[in-house]
């Protein structure tokens, strides 16, 4: 009985070394990981991937401004957070997207995601937005569509989404700001030292009580 007890603690810690918890990343396109400000035309492929998240474009990139994603302060007033919204077009350029014109932005994620939100606001009452996410093998696991003519927060959940693609929904304008993640993660409760540590003397404990057993 001692010894199944002892067992029975074994699992259990070595259980706690992979609680699986939730993490949300806000990026809002106006200040970078430090905290730094982003000034209007930034490329920001690659400006949030300490935080798990990078950026491409996909389709024709119909700015001419080269295949990038940026931070682009032609914000409309009461929309997102100022002054950046993103776009497939930097600074000097209109920041309003269409799938079919200009091309979808993508945002890929280093760890699996449970839901991926993003601000939209439609150009006009019969504009709307989608996002479509994505598992590690690229394969379409969720949309969601925005409200024609909405300013509002897009979701889509699913369970695994590695990436996501968003834009105005065919050759419908939007603009987008305030991209939010909800990652899963393992999250080790105890370092692997303490727990092998505690592993070798919950072993020693129960090889003692055998004995004593014997």
């Amino acid at each position: 009985m001692r010894t199944q007890r002892l067992g029975m603690l074994f699992l259990a810690v070595i259980g706690v070394a992979a609680t699986s918890v939730s993490q949300t990343v806000t990026i809002n396109f106006d200040t970078d990981t430090a905290g730094h400000a982003v000034p209007n035309g930034a490329v920001v492929d690659t400006l949030y991937s300490p935080w798990g998240v990078t950026f491409s474009p996909v389709g024709s990139g119909g700015c001419s401004l080269g295949l990038h994603v940026f931070a682009n302060a032609d914000q409309p007033s009461g929309f997102g957070s100022p002054p950046n919204v993103v776009s497939l077009c930097g600074g000097g350029y209109s920041s309003d997207i269409d799938q079919n014109g200009i091309g979808l932005i993508k945002a890929s994620f280093t760890t699996d995601a449970n839901q991926v939100c993003i601000d939209v606001r439609p150009d006009g009452s019969s504009d709307n937005a989608v996002i479509n996410a994505y598992d590690v093998a690229a394969s379409p696991i969720g949309s969601a569509t925005s409200t024609a003519g909405a300013t509002q927060t897009l979701c889509v959940s699913a369970v695994g989404i590695r990436s996501v693609q968003f834009s105005g929904d065919g050759s419908h304008f939007c603009r987008f700001d305030n991209l939010k993640v909800d990652f899963v993660e393992a999250i080790p409760l105890l370092s692997w030292p303490a727990l092998m540590l505690l592993a070798v003397g919950l072993c020693a404990a129960a090889i003692w009580l055998l004995r004593k057993l014997v």
